[in-house]
């Protein structure tokens, strides 16, 4: 229910939905997403509360460089993403898809923002 209520409400936005649960080296991007010249790597969450250390629970060094991996993987399948701008997104709801509360650039490279 939470990818869904998640990916309805990016399309809702005027996001254009690439890729759902894409998997690359041992990792998986819940949503891949495209907005004018932004390509967005999404992280689904559908947890009762979220605050701050849910966050870095969810978004822990380890989950951010199996994103990060496969997100380059992605990337390397087609040279269309080239002058692209990248993007790492956290998506978070409690139960259902309800209260969704989007978090653009959640992390970068370099850790969380």
């Amino acid at each position: 229910a939470g990818e869904v209520a998640a990916r309805e409400y990016l399309e809702s936005c005027g996001y254009r939905v690439l890729e759902k649960n894409y998997r690359r080296f041992g990792a998986e991007i819940d949503l891949i997403v495209c907005l004018e010249s932004t390509i967005v790597f999404v992280e689904v969450k559908n947890w009762g509360s979220f605050g701050y250390e849910e966050m870095e629970r969810a978004l822990n060094r380890s989950k951010r460089n199996k994103i990060l991996a496969a997100s380059k993987g992605f990337l390397s399948e087609s040279a269309v993403f080239d002058r692209y701008k990248v993007r790492y997104d956290l998506i978070h709801m409690n139960g259902k898809g309800k209260n969704l509360r989007h978090i653009e650039n959640a992390f970068t490279e370099t850790g969380t923002v």
